[in-house]
């Protein structure tokens, strides 16, 4: 089992936050974090500016697409973005998170 690094855009830190918690409370994450960010767009041929967040949340490669499901079934996924990132395979790492997930 993979340590997976979830990479989901969201419009503010406070959609950020609902979006989180959800997903702790449904035992899909183990921890995320929220970074504002300013992205560069090219739309039309015109650079804008656009002022979002994104979260970063770890998880593991068997939860990733029931966090899509739940974030869809709750409405939640206004996200333009979600990627997945594989972490490297640190036995410890995919313990503690095994755990934390109510795996174990």
């Amino acid at each position: 089992m993979n340590v997976i690094l979830l990479y989901i855009s969201c419009r503010s830190r406070q959609e950020g936050e609902i979006i989180i918690q959800h997903c702790f409370e449904a035992s899909l994450i183990g921890s995320a974090t929220v970074v504002p960010v300013s992205d560069i767009l090219v739309n039309d041929l015109m650079v804008q500016d656009a002022q979002e967040c994104i979260i970063v949340a770890k998880t593991l490669e068997t939860h990733v697409s029931l966090v899509v499901e739940h974030l869809q079934k709750n409405n939640l996924y206004y996200a333009s973005c979600l990627v997945q990132i594989m972490n490297g395979p640190d036995k410890s790492h995919v313990q503690m998170l095994e755990n934390q997930l109510k795996l174990a």
